[in-house]
Formats: C-alpha cells, structure tokens, sequence
C-alpha cells in the first residue's frame, strides 16, 4: 500500500500542474486582442489610418503594421477615449500621428510600448488621465516621453527645463499652464506643436541648441499668452513663425535670428504691446493678416525689403510705428497700417 500512495502524489502533481497551465492559459487568451480595429484610407492614400475600436477588446490591444497591405500611419481623435479596460498598447513602426484624446481617460493603461522613431505629431490630450501619464516614476526630470516625443511636462515642475537630446518633437500643449522658467531645446527638435507652451505664464528665456538639424517651423500658437517672455533668439532655419506663435506676449522687446524666414504668419505678434523695434531678413516675403496688430510700442521695423504682401491689418493699432522701408509694388491688404503713423 505504501508503494502504491507514492507513486499517487507524483501523478497527483501532475495533474494539478496540468490544471494550473489550463488556467493561466485561459486567463491569458482572455486578455488577449480579439475582435479587429477599424481603418480608413489616409487623404493621400498613402496609407491607413485607425478610425475606431470596432470589435477589438482585450486589455492589451496591438496596433497591426500595415492594414491590406499598406503602413497603418495615424490613430485619429478619441479612437480608445474612455476604454477602461485597456492595460497595454503597442504602437507599430509605421505610426506617425497620433490625433487628439485617442486614448484619454484609459485610466487602466499604464504600459505603452512604441516601435516607431518617426512620430511628426502627437496632439492635444492624446494620453491624458492615462495609467501611464498619471504615474509620476514615468517621467524622467519632469517630462514625459514617448519614443522621440516629448509628451507632456509634470504641472508641478519649476523652474529650468531641458529637454532631452533625441527628442523630435513635442506634443501639443505640452507644456500647457506649465510652471517652468526657462526651456532649453536641442539641435535635432525641428518642431514645436500648436499650443505647445500656451500660457506658460511664468516662462522668460528660451535657449535653441544651434546645429544643422535645428528648429524649422513654430507651430501655431506655439507661445501663446507667455506674458513673462521677454527676449527670444530664434534659430536661424525657422522658415515660418505660425499663426498666433507669439500672440499675447506682453512683455516681449526683443526677437532676433531670423535669418531664413520666409513667412510671418497670421497674428503672429499681435497684442505684444513692449515689442519696439524688428528686424526681419531679406527672405521674407508675406507678412500674413494682422500679424503685428496692436503692437502698440513698434516704432521701427527694418529689413522689409523683399516683402510682396503685407496682410490685412497687419500693423493695425501700431500707434508709434513711423519707419518701414517696402519695395515698390507690395500688395497691401485692408486696413495694413489703420492707425499708425504710416496711413495714408
């Protein structure tokens, strides 16, 4: 009899191993993706871009390479908003945009795991109230990345920020009310998203890393309502300064490097009320529609030369401007000079 009860505890065991593997195995397949995601042709039909969740569920969902045999390339607005079950995504290589509230309010969601190094543009809210974003041991010196991307800034960090090398670009509205001082920028970031620091209101020096893969463009409304800013060097491959980039910087006097720009977009300045004085380069063509509207302090701006449109408004309310040198044959819109010096 005591052979035959050592030899049960062994099958035993077995069996009870057997069931545990059984049960480990059926609780993975439960979180296991199922179900498929919904895709649409890009506008340039380039590529797939994922529209909406459809059947898909799982606490882990992976984003597929390529859809019908083409790169999945962006996840549009609020696709995964509100999926309180969803623990893990994993974005493809291909991805390049991620649109607003794609995954807002995923509060469950605390791995990200991202195999792409291209990604041009992630928009506003895209991971807020996330798992993920809501963990401060996430963020390294008070910003939180993605891959190459800059996704957000702690609201409790002050002042001096640097973001760090590598870092491609930089979400919208990222630093959104942000307490910080300063914002050091390295060479290869060659865009600032729309918002990006919108109402920074305690942020007064901006230092670009100068190198050959510096900063291009300002997005829209880059600097949007940072009344402490005073003084900023831009780097000197900005082509365009974006609509509304410096819209409400009251206190700023000073720009200066902008060497190749080609386009003051529309209200670029507009309302920065300290600003006396610009010099712009001879590669500016279009000064957009109110652009310096209500720079009320602008007395003098040079190197207009190589203007060919100056906006609508453009200088409406610059009540001591008194010197500006256009060639001959500029186009001027509505109302250019309304209450300066200068109208005619």
């Amino acid at each position: 009899m005591r052979r035959c009860h050592s030899l049960l505890v062994p099958v035993l065991l077995v069996l009870l191993l057997t069931v545990l593997a059984l049960f480990v195995g059926c609780a993975d397949r439960e979180k296991a993706q199922t179900g498929e995601l919904q895709f649409e042709l890009t506008s340039d039909k380039t590529g797939y871009k994922v529209t909406g969740i459809g059947t898909a569920k799982g606490s882990t969902i992976e984003i597929p390479e390529s859809y019908r045999d083409m790169p999945v390339k962006m996840i549009m607005s609020g696709v995964f908003k509100g999926q309180k079950d969803l623990k893990k995504v994993i974005l493809p290589a291909s991805l390049t945009q991620i649109y607003p509230s794609a995954f807002e309010n995923c509060t469950a969601l605390t791995e990200i795991e991202c195999r792409s190094s291209g990604i041009t543009m992630i928009a506003e809210n895209a991971f807020k109230n996330t798992g993920y974003a809501n963990n401060k041991k996430n963020y390294e010196d008070g910003g939180l990345y993605l891959a190459n991307t800059l996704i957000a800034v702690d609201s409790d960090y002050e002042g001096d920020f640097v973001i760090r090398d590598g870092t491609y670009t930089v979400a919208y509205q990222a630093f959104k009310d942000s307490k910080i001082r300063s914002v050091t920028i390295p060479d290869r970031l060659w865009h600032l998203g729309k918002f990006t620091f919108l109402n920074a209101k305690n942020l007064e020096k901006v230092t670009f890393t100068r190198g050959e893969r510096s900063l291009v463009y300002l997005g829209e409304g880059v600097f949007y309502g940072c009344t402490a800013l005073k003084s900023i060097e831009l780097p000197t491959r900005c082509a365009k300064v974006g609509v509304r980039a410096f819209f409400g910087c009251s206190a700023l006097t000073e720009v200066t490097s902008l060497a190749k720009t080609e386009t003051i977009g529309r209200a670029a300045f507009s309302g920065c009320s300290a600003l006396t004085a610009i010099a712009l380069p001879s590669t500016v063509k279009t000064i957009e529609d109110e652009a310096f509207l209500g720079c009320s302090a602008l007395a003098r701006v040079s190197g207009a030369d190589g203007v060919k449109t100056v906006g609508s408004k453009a200088f409406r309310g610059c009540s001591a401007l008194t010197e500006i040198s256009l060639p001959e044959g500029v186009t001027l819109g509505a109302f250019a000079f309304d209450g300066t010096p200068l109208d005619k």
